[in-house]
């Protein structure tokens, strides 16, 4: 999970840095908001990046989904290759009765119940 933020510096950039001020940057210019939200929103992308990568379920987690989907994402390689699943469900790449049926398999492997 520690190395979940490494990129080069061009994906730093365009992949990090950029979408992340983009956002802060229209709350401010049409919402008027504080650069501490720039803050805040940096502090929960380094969060839910770091809690994604390290492969823990973390149940109390709000975001919880979102660590076994990109766990689902690295067994099946095309599948889940969005954020919160929204765009994976429009485009197809949500995996489908597979993913569904990968998700209880390792829900119960996790949770310690007998399949």
């Amino acid at each position: 999970a520690m190395a979940s933020a490494y990129a080069s510096t061009a994906e730093h950039i365009f992949g990090d840095l950029f979408p992340g001020m983009v956002g802060s940057a229209l709350l401010h210019i049409f919402a008027n908001s504080n650069v501490v939200n720039i803050w805040i929103w940096t502090a929960f992308g380094s969060v839910l990046t770091n809690i994604n990568h390290s492969g823990y379920y973390f149940p109390w987690f709000p975001f919880r989904e979102c660590t076994m989907m990109h766990d689902y994402h690295h067994y099946s390689f095309y599948s889940q290759l969005g954020l919160f699943g929204w765009m994976d469900r429009l485009f197809g790449t949500d995996g489908g009765a597979d993913y569904v049926q990968w998700r209880a398999e390792n829900l119960r492997r996790i949770m310690g119940r007998a399949a």
